[in-house]
């Protein structure tokens, strides 16, 4: 199996806390073994829809069904899914994945490459942009079970992009006649270790049960996904037993919650360094942030430990300026953001930012200054923080909180001054590695800014993404981090630590990078004991 280790991801770390009294409040598994072990997650990972091909994050947990060509393993080597192995041309253009024989759907149909290959053209003509315009052509082969992917550039990273396409059942897809109508209740089928049974919004449940054609049945009979309104009551649903673990995509557990947890003795929690973040996007096509020195007083106006402390709780500490954290491979010291008020004044000063009556700043040209911070209401007090930061040093902000579906739509539209959001580990690592596809304007995504169409910042990716050379990657790694660094484009807040707890009796854990605890690979092999 060819593996390729991408990040360095950080060493588990199982905090253990003493038990007092019985597993999280329940009663113990009956020692005769009638009682099915099922395992209930609570998250607050909104969906919207009964859509699993376009639902954000129900996308997400159908990808326990309909699995990927490849995923990550616990220290972040790509290593094999669906795909047992593959090969690519020397020129990285031209990638051939086997995959492995005997799949078959929750409904009996067999999974076979026609399949297979429909799913990435559905994929390709149904909004992934990067991968239709970089595709000349997809062929397959049902005798050795291999799909062949010939681009029209050289693509060193895309055993990695396919981590995140799931295959869908071609059966099923060639009968929906408006995707973006498509909603289903009920059976939803997989070809991985499960299936969804049934998707409940009105009560908030999600219900996965074992595909009965899987080579190895998993250890539990089914589990269920919790969706809660709000993380106050997920805490009190955690304490009470109601649910075993925490899971949001790419999050932590709320560090203000683990105390009342840590109290109950009820709890263990994995925990390690995030290659993902929270930071702040500027909109360069906007003035006066098209102005380095502007960008860069505003860096200096940010207070980070104060960020660590009251946002991060001390689960943190204060970033560099080349955005990418220490969790990754090749991250390279650049410079400590530092927060000095009088140097972000002095710079401003000397640019032509003049300081009003009023106590705030015009440009050179005379005209007043106010920037809009467009964002969701997850980052609101963050934005708070900000904009009192801003304005100390005579900038005029106000602060826009939208729902998710318009912040895509500002965020595409450009409609925006400063924006905060945060990295995903799969953000991180896509497109040219370390958070370039956040920025690259050719990129799209939901979170994606593409704010970046500087010719030396494009050829750097395309230079990334044409090699495997590990001495070249590593160059290359480190003139990216130069490149934030020195220009800008956005200010991480924070570094960060994820915390996860899970009621004491659960073991197999096996979490990774890019999806933490919810994968295939800890879901066929949790157990209670």
């Amino acid at each position: 199996m060819r593996k390729r280790q991408l990040s360095m991801f950080a060493t588990m770390i199982i905090v253990l806390v003493s038990v007092a009294g019985c597993i999280n409040g329940t009663e113990e598994p009956d020692p005769a073994g009638t009682e099915d072990m099922v395992l209930n997650i609570g998250t607050t990972n909104a969906i919207t829809s009964e859509n699993v091909f376009s639902d954000y994050y129900l996308n997400i947990f159908y990808r326990v069904c309909a699995l990927t060509l490849t995923t990550m393993d616990e220290d972040g080597s790509i290593v094999g899914l669906a795909a047992s192995h593959w090969d690519v041309s020397e020129d990285l253009s031209t990638w051939k994945f086997y995959v492995n024989d005997g799949y078959t759907w929750s409904d009996g149909t067999p999974l076979d490459m026609e399949c297979v290959a429909y799913s990435f053209e559905w994929a390709a003509e149904n909004g992934t942009t990067w991968l239709a315009n970089v595709l000349d052509e997809m062929t397959y082969d049902e005798s050795e079970n291999s799909i062949t992917f010939n681009m029209n550039t050289s693509y060193a990273r895309f055993d990695l992009e396919m981590a995140a396409f799931p295959i869908y059942p071609k059966h099923v897809l060639e009968t929906i006649e408006d995707i973006d109508t498509y909603t289903n209740t009920g059976t939803n089928i997989g070809f991985g270790p499960f299936y969804i049974s049934s998707i409940d919004l009105t009560s908030g449940t999600i219900v996965f049960e074992p595909n009965e054609y899987w080579g190895s049945a998993p250890n539990i009979d089914s589990f269920e996904i919790h969706i809660y309104e709000n993380i106050d009551t997920l805490s009190l649903a955690l304490e009470k037993g109601d649910i075993d673990v925490y899971y949001n995509y790419a999050s932590s557990y709320p560090y203000a919650n683990i105390a009342a947890l840590e109290d109950t003795g009820d709890f263990e929690f994995l925990a390690w360094d995030n290659i993902g973040l929270t930071f702040m996007g500027l909109n360069l096509n906007s003035s006066p942030l098209d102005d380095l020195e502007f960008r860069t007083a505003i860096s200096y106006a940010l207070n980070y430990e104060e960020m660590v402390a009251l946002d991060a709780l001390g689960y943190g500490s204060v970033p560099q300026a080349g955005f990418i954290s220490p969790a990754m491979e090749y991250y390279k010291d650049t410079y400590q953001l530092t927060y000095d008020p009088d140097e972000a004044a002095s710079i401003l000063d000397a640019a032509g930012y003049e300081l009003q009556e009023d106590g705030y700043r015009t440009t050179p040209e005379g005209e007043e200054i106010e920037l809009r911070i467009v964002t969701r209401s997850d980052y609101q007090r963050l934005a708070e923080f900000v904009k009192e930061y801003c304005e100390d040093v005579g900038i005029k902000v106000s602060v826009e909180i939208v729902d998710k579906t318009t912040w895509i739509a500002m965020k595409d539209g450009y409609d925006y001054d400063m924006t905060i959001t945060r990295s995903t580990p799969w953000g991180m690592l896509m497109h040219a590695n370390w958070g370039s596809g956040y920025f690259d304007s050719r990129r799209s995504g939901a979170g994606v800014l593409h704010i970046l169409d500087d010719e030396e910042y494009l050829a750097l990716c395309d230079n990334i993404l044409a090699t495997t050379d590990a001495a070249l990657l590593r160059s290359y790694a480190y003139e990216l981090q130069d490149y934030f660094a020195s220009e800008l484009p956005s200010i991480p807040f924070y570094w960060n630590t994820v915390v996860i707890p899970y009621a004491k009796g659960w073991t197999g854990w096996m979490p990774n990078p890019l999806y933490g605890i919810f994968n295939v690979a800890t879901l066929t092999s949790l157990e209670r004991v």
